[in-house]
């Protein structure tokens, strides 16, 4: 069960980051310099963040389970969230 989580969060992140690499190609310098600090920002938060989610679990089987669980979930909405913010302006 671990091993497929893990993997529903890789290709979450593969996906995540093809579509940040699409962006950052047509993006102007003051918003590609923009997206790559909330990116880093972002980056920096995600991974905390599920740490912290997956601590009540310290130990157990579900840690790794809630871990990628998380990692995931938060992937695909950053995703949508860079989708979002420069799909009108820039194109898909």
């Amino acid at each position: 069960m671990n091993a497929c989580f893990e993997g529903e969060y890789a290709k979450a992140d593969a996906s995540l980051h093809t579509t940040y690499l699409r962006y950052l190609k047509v993006l102007s310098a003051v918003d590609k310099a923009n997206l790559v600090n909330v990116q880093t920002i972002w980056l920096k938060y995600r991974d905390a963040e599920c740490k912290v989610v997956s601590s009540q679990y310290e130990g157990g089987s579900m840690q790794p389970t809630q871990f990628y669980s998380c990692m995931q979930s938060l992937t695909l909405r950053r995703e949508r969230e860079v989708k979002g913010d420069y799909a009108d302006t820039y194109g898909p």
